[in-house]
C-alpha cells in the first residue's frame, strides 16, 4: 500500500516503457501521423495475425505468397485478443492497397527499402507505401475502436 498518485504513476512509468519496447522490437520507425498508441495497437494485431487462416483465400494472398506467406514458426496456442480482432476485422474492410501494405509492415516486418524490387513493379513506390501505411494505420485503427464500442453498448 503506498500514496495512489505514486502507484498510478509506477503503472504508468511501466506501461510507457512496455509500449516503447514493443515498438522498437519491431521496426524502430516512427510513422508521420501515426500515434504512439495507434502504432503500439497495430503492432499487437500484427503480432496476433501471424497465422496463415487469416490469409488464405483473399484476394491480397498473391502479394502475400510473393512476400513469403508467413515466417516459418511454431505453432502458437490461440489468444482472444478483441481488439486484434476488431483490428483484423477493420483491415480486412480496407481495399487491397492497403491490406498489402499493413500486412508487409505488421505481420511481415518487411518495408518498402526492404524489398523494393517486389513493391515497386505493382505501383507501390516508396512514398506510396507510406502514406497507405500511416493512412492504413489511423483507418483501421478508428474503424476497429468504433466497432469496439458499438459492441459494448450492445448496438
Amino acid at each position: 500500500m503506498g500514496d495512489p498518485f505514486d502507484v498510478v504513476s509506477r503503472l504508468q512509468e511501466q506501461e510507457i516503457r512496455r509500449d516503447t519496447r514493443i515498438v522498437e522490437e519491431h521496426m524502430g520507425r516512427k510513422l508521420k501521423s501515426v500515434s504512439d498508441r495507434i502504432q503500439r495497437d497495430m503492432y499487437q494485431w500484427g503480432d496476433w495475425a501471424k497465422r496463415p487462416q487469416f490469409w488464405a483465400n483473399l484476394g491480397v494472398t498473391p502479394f502475400c505468397r510473393i512476400l513469403g506467406q508467413l515466417p516459418d514458426r511454431e505453432p502458437r496456442d490461440f489468444r482472444l485478443d478483441p481488439q486484434s480482432m476488431a483490428i483484423h476485422k477493420a483491415v480486412m474492410g480496407l481495399e487491397d492497397s492497403y491490406k498489402i501494405v499493413l500486412y508487409a509492415y505488421y505481420v511481415q516486418n518487411i518495408r518498402h527499402e526492404d524489398r523494393p524490387e517486389v513493391f515497386n513493379p505493382r505501383g507501390v513506390s516508396r512514398a506510396t507505401y507510406y502514406r497507405r501505411l500511416d493512412a492504413g494505420s489511423v483507418m483501421a485503427h478508428n474503424k476497429a475502436m468504433r466497432m469496439m464500442e458499438y459492441a459494448q453498448q450492445g448496438l
